[in-house]
């Protein structure tokens, strides 16, 4: 009887430890069938096979460790109790190897955090700067322990914890905005530059509950909380729409500030709460109702069909021809014209108009053009003549018949001064251009990070006497006009309203559908045709997904794959109807990232594909054995780049056995 349980017990040790040794195999496809038998074998073996791949830990053979770990970090969860005993070990070496085993587990190794914590105090260089990477890769669940520092450990929380939370990033933000709705002043401004310093190029829709909470709550402060709504954006604006139904004044006045800024910058599709904005617009406050009506006017607009915009009722007032000239421009000689001279005639142009003169005897008369001069003007026309270096006789010039004349005492040469406008009346061209193209397309589609320019160029009726531009004005959903360039400017005021309408220089258009109204101006006063453009500004990147066989993989993970399974990578732009999405690249490099491409040695892609001098996807394909490092990323129709990913996958030998 005892020679039959001794020959069972062999038996299920000898199947253990060949269960362990399948684990530690440099076949990168005999421990993937290692791993998945391990899930379904007892407890007892189970723990058998771990502690195999723990002692590998400790092995000199670089490749049986490298095998051990590889091995424990796909196990995840059930290897952590282990791994934790190996580093209460005084083997520096060994626990640094289990601490990376811990890091490459992610989320799966949290059960590790209270020694994490405790190491990121190490003295130990190298074990602190693992833990550091480990409790970032766990990610959220790692917060309320990082966050607890900052009572516990207030010296070493002002540096460490914040450092980490920061890299963990948008994961973070729910947990951050949670623990700073609770916390002391102090503490409080801490979390919420945190959240800000993650604000500020990744999204922190997780803190939008707390930080609403805390914009609401009168006995709270809400300068940190206004600002982090404010770069939060849209996934805000329905609910501070709630919040203009509130009976607090100030809080009423802070939504809807909020609300115009946030709306300004990203165009908010706002129109299923017309009814809650067109109420807040009968508010009694002026500032609430100024700010509804600055949302009201484009969600009304936008709201209508597309054709409606270039309807009559949009039409821009009409810009007076002979508006009040400009100045600015230094004098400069350009090629005569005897239209307005009968005599050698010469022109210049100064800064506040034109100077037309000539040799001629006893009678000097000048043809003025088509652009009537004011009374007040006409009355003060005069000619010169000049004799010398500094002598001068001036004459009154007398209106005859469309000619300003008159009657001088000897030859000479002479000169009438006019304004630009009575000569120049014709307006600039102008031209909307992004990536160096014009904008001619009923809806164009560009991207939110890529500049619109403005191209103007004046023109003139008579080619000697061109004023030059004066100015060139933006509007977003608004009616160019005098209330733009007859009005003050605010260069702190939104761009694009009529308090901030010059256009200075290449911009940017709030994301959403925008229509764009743009015209300029001359020197002269003369305004040319407006343009307008109905433009959809893409903020957003179309959304790729590597899949094995048609089955979707995590970006970050390590996939177990074999020659014959098939990887494809399917990209989608999710647009609205009225936009054609066009042609979608994806970028992909095989074991080196896009942006190191500068580093290249040429060495990697696979078979002269997916390297950097060849870094897009062409189709679905197939991976020789061995481990690569699948980097991609999508770039849409405008230009927007994705996020890029990366994806290890370990391909097996196609003979490898299980």
């Amino acid at each position: 009887m005892r020679s039959i349980l001794a020959a069972i017990l062999c038996c299920a040790l000898c199947g253990c430890a060949s269960l362990g040794e399948k684990l530690l195999s440099e076949n990168s496809g005999r421990r993937v069938a290692a791993i998945n038998k391990l899930r379904l074998t007892t407890p007892e073996k189970r723990q058998i096979a771990l502690r195999q791949c723990i002692a590998a830990l400790k092995a000199p053979e670089l490749n049986r460790k490298r095998a051990a770990s590889a091995a424990l970090a796909a196990i995840g969860r059930p290897a952590v109790p282990l791994l934790l005993e190996v580093t209460r070990g005084t083997d520096t070496a060994v626990v640094h190897s289990a601490v990376s085993v811990l890091k490459d587990m992610g989320e799966e190794g949290s059960e590790a955090l209270p020694y994490l914590i405790d190491a990121l105090k190490s003295r130990d260089f190298f074990l602190r700067a693992i833990a550091n990477d480990a409790v970032v890769k766990i990610g959220a669940p790692a917060v309320p322990a990082l966050i607890s520092l900052y009572t516990e450990d207030p010296v070493f929380a002002s540096d460490g914890p914040r450092m980490i939370l920061e890299r963990i990033g948008s994961p973070a933000a729910k947990g951050i905005g949670e623990a700073a709705l609770a916390a002391d002043k102090g503490l409080k401004e801490k979390l919420y530059l945190i959240l800000l310093s993650i604000g500020g190029n990744r999204p922190i829709e997780g803190a939008l509950p707390s930080l609403l909470a805390a914009f609401a709550d009168p006995e709270q402060s809400s300068r940190f909380p206004r600002s982090l709504i404010e770069r939060i954006g849209l996934p805000a604006a329905p609910e501070l729409v709630k919040l203009l139904k509130s009976q607090d004044l100030a809080l009423r006045q802070e939504a809807s500030d909020l609300l115009a800024r946030i709306c300004y910058r990203k165009s908010c599709a706002l129109e299923r709460y017309y009814s809650e904005l067109a109420a807040a617009f009968r508010d009694p406050d002026a500032k609430v109702h100024q700010n509804i009506e600055f949302l009201i006017n484009p969600v009304y607009g936008l709201s209508e069909k597309i054709a409606k915009i270039r309807e009559h009722e949009d039409e821009p007032e009409r810009i007076p021809p002979c508006a009040p000239p400009a100045s600015g421009e230094k004098a400069r000689r350009i090629p005569a014209s005897p239209e307005f001279f009968d005599g050698e005639v010469f022109v210049s142009v100064l800064e506040k108009g034109v100077r037309i003169g000539g040799y001629t005897p006893d009678k000097v008369a000048f043809k003025l053009p088509d652009c009537k001069l004011s009374r007040e003007e006409l009355g003060k026309l005069v000619i010169v003549q000049i004799s010398g270096i500094d002598e001068r006789k001036i004459f009154p010039a007398a209106i005859e018949g469309g000619k300003a004349a008159a009657n001088v005492d000897s030859k000479g040469s002479f000169f009438l001064q006019i304004p630009f406008r009575a000569i120049d009346t014709l307006g600039p061209e102008l031209k909307l251009k992004c990536r160096g193209s014009e904008l001619t397309a009923d809806i164009s589609h560009v991207s939110a990070s890529q500049q619109i320019e403005a191209e103007a160029v004046d023109r003139s009726s008579h080619p000697f006497a061109v004023a030059g531009i004066g100015g060139v004005y933006v509007l977003f959903n608004k009616k160019p006009g005098v209330k733009c360039y007859g009005s003050p400017q605010k260069r702190d005021a939104r761009f694009g309203t009529y308090e901030n309408c010059v256009y200075s220089g290449p911009f940017l258009v709030p994301e959403g559908l925008q229509r764009i109204a743009a015209f300029s101006m001359d020197k002269a006063g003369n305004a040319g045709e407006p343009v307008f453009r109905t433009v959809y500004s893409d903020a957003f990147p179309a959304k790729d997904v590597l899949a094995i066989n048609g089955r979707p993989l995590r970006p970050g993970s390590t996939v177990y794959a074999k020659e014959t399974d098939t990887f494809t990578i399917v990209s989608t732009d999710k647009l609205p109807k009225y936009v054609s999405p066009g042609d979608i690249k994806i970028h992909m490099i095989v074991n080196l990232a896009e942006s190191e491409c500068v580093y290249s040695d040429g060495n990697e892609g696979v078979d002269g594909k997916w390297s950097c001098a060849a870094p897009f996807y062409d189709g679905p394909f197939h991976l020789p054995s061995g481990e690569h490092s699948i980097y991609y990323r999508s770039e849409d129709a405008v230009g927007n780049l994705s996020e890029e990913k990366q994806i290890k996958i370990i391909v097996a030998d196609a003979e490898a056995g299980g």
